[in-house]
């Protein structure tokens, strides 16, 4: 009996030692395991303003992982600074100052890492809208001093028509038709071109930004970016492969607007204002454009000061001083990743409505797709 018991007890622990051996073989399997981070690139020329992306693989044993199944940590100095777009693994970064820069990657949890070297240059950069007047009332009247005023020297292209949808737009495109209106603003001087193509503009400038938008009564329903988004963003890709596209998430109409398209939102700004976030936002992720320049939200962070309903000066175009100053406000905060707020640059119009706009953009920058209160500009405006 004691032999049975004894003989039962070795079986036991015998069985116990290779059970634990094999989860210990396991563990070491996982802990020895080794982890290499390769990048696209190791080093990088950009110019201050310019964006641009890096492309890391990871792989375990020798095997690519998917990027949900790993986090990386990156760190640099104060000439480059890293954007926080984009779902998946892709680091988008962006110039800040000349000079150069360090690059590092840590993969975490683990000693895997990497670098690549930047050197940032100044030189012109290059935005281009393909829009309509909504376009001309963000860009063409106060961002080229804006971004003057940080040392940043741009040059604005707008193909320009009036009241121009998407699905417009792709049908000039491929038909090559003569139809625009291209306004341009070099060294602070505008000039226009009628009667051009967009196979023109292309030629004539190297853009780093391409921005798109929905004619303003249709930027809400998501339907029309479905249909015509993906056509054109293939078009602006062929052109200009290397740009970064943009879109325009346009501004609600003001509640007593007139405008016949503000029946497909009920005449309700309110929710007009989240149609367009939703539709600009699903638009986004279908054409994998990863810069959304939120002109919407800001405009309506402003409607909360006590300028209130005031930003339209004909129930959809925006105010020509303060509303246009806030989309341009935007514009640049988003597009250079810089601060407007103590920008150097004053328009012709009140200290207090210059600060209004500053922070209506700067909010929204920050939460674009929610209205920000502007609580220190619910005050009555200083009268001096």
């Amino acid at each position: 009996m004691r032999k049975k018991v004894f003989y039962n007890l070795l079986l036991f622990l015998a069985f116990s030692i290779i059970s634990n051996a094999g989860n210990i073989t396991s563990s070491n399997i996982l802990t020895n395991a080794e982890y290499t981070i390769s990048l696209d690139r190791q080093t990088i020329s950009i110019a201050i303003g310019e964006r641009t992306k890096l492309i890391p693989t990871v792989k375990r044993n020798g095997q690519r992982i998917n990027f949900k199944d790993y986090k990386l940590n990156v760190t640099t100095d104060q000439n480059i600074s890293i954007l926080n777009e984009g779902a998946d693994s892709i680091i988008h970064l962006i110039g800040m100052n000349k000079g150069e820069a360090e690059i590092k990657i840590n993969l975490v949890g683990e000693k895997a890492n990497t670098k690549c070297n930047v050197k940032v240059e100044k030189r012109t950069i290059k935005i281009l809208a393909i829009g309509n007047s909504f376009s001309d009332d963000a860009i063409e009247h106060y961002l080229w001093n804006i971004a003057k005023a940080d040392s940043i020297d741009l040059i604005i292209g707008n193909m320009y028509i009036g009241g121009c949808s998407l699905a417009k737009h792709v049908h000039n495109a491929e038909n090559n038709l003569n139809s625009y209106s291209y306004h341009k603003i070099v060294n602070g001087e505008r000039t226009y071109r009628e009667n051009t193509n967009l196979a023109y503009v292309f030629q004539d400038e190297d853009w780093d930004y391409i921005s798109l938008q929905e004619v303003s009564q249709q930027s809400g329903i998501y339907f029309f970016y479905e249909i015509n988004l993906p056509k054109l963003v293939d078009y602006v890709q062929t052109q200009a492969p290397d740009a970064t596209l943009m879109l325009h998430q346009t501004w609600a109409y003001a509640k007593d607007s007139e405008h016949s398209g503000f029946t497909n939102y009920n005449n309700d700004q309110d929710l007009m204002y989240k149609s367009i976030v939703s539709a600009v936002r699903q638009a986004a992720n279908l054409a994998h454009i990863d810069v959304i320049i939120p002109t919407g939200t800001a405009i309506q962070n402003g409607r909360t000061s006590s300028l209130n309903d005031t930003f339209c000066r004909d129930g959809y175009h925006l105010d020509i001083s303060f509303g246009r100053y806030t989309a341009s406000c935007t514009w640049f905060n988003k597009i250079f990743n810089r601060s407007v707020i103590n920008n150097s640059y004053l328009p012709n119009f009140s200290k207090w409505r210059i600060d209004m706009a500053r922070y209506a953009a700067k909010y929204a920058v920050d939460k674009p797709y929610e209205v920000t209160k502007l609580i220190k500009f619910q005050v009555t405006e200083p009268k001096f």
